[in-house]
């Protein structure tokens, strides 16, 4: 798009990828650790927190959520929706939490929706990833 070749520095450091898309460095959770993390008593089996893991061309998602697809519109990345009990654990980089909060349970209900409408909805993240890359102390090591 903008004609610079760059290398792409994607989920805190676990993936660099070289100008021409080559992966040139690649850190992933260990796969037991994976499979631990999207078991409902883990990941939080009331259904309200979306689980999301990353893998060099994959995203999983353990269900439907289209209000996600809008921060992938240009990048033509799409998530596969799986049952993530059944994933192997094997070349994730990123597990991804995601809580969805209302607008009705929030204090500025009002103020963002006369300011954003329905352009937008709010999430409460947490993201995992192999300890030592950047923020993951941040977050807790895996």
């Amino acid at each position: 798009m903008l004609g610079i070749d760059a290398y792409l520095i994607t989920s805190n450091g676990a993936r660099v990828h070289a100008p021409g898309d080559e992966c040139v460095y690649a850190r992933n959770l260990d796969s037991a650790a994976v499979h631990r993390l999207v078991q409902p008593d883990l990941a939080g089996g009331n259904g309200r927190v979306i689980v999301n893991l990353f893998a060099d061309d994959a995203w999983l998602i353990d269900r439907h959520a289209p209000e996600l697809l809008v921060f992938h519109q240009d990048s033509g990345f799409k998530c596969e929706v799986m049952d993530l009990r059944e994933h192997d654990g094997e070349y994730i980089a990123k597990v991804l939490y995601m809580l969805y909060i209302s607008y009705r349970r929030s204090g500025r209900s009002e103020g963002n929706r006369r300011e954003f409408g329905a352009r937008i909805r709010r999430f409460a993240l947490s993201h995992v990833f192999a300890a030592g890359l950047s923020g993951s102390d941040d977050v807790g090591r895996v």
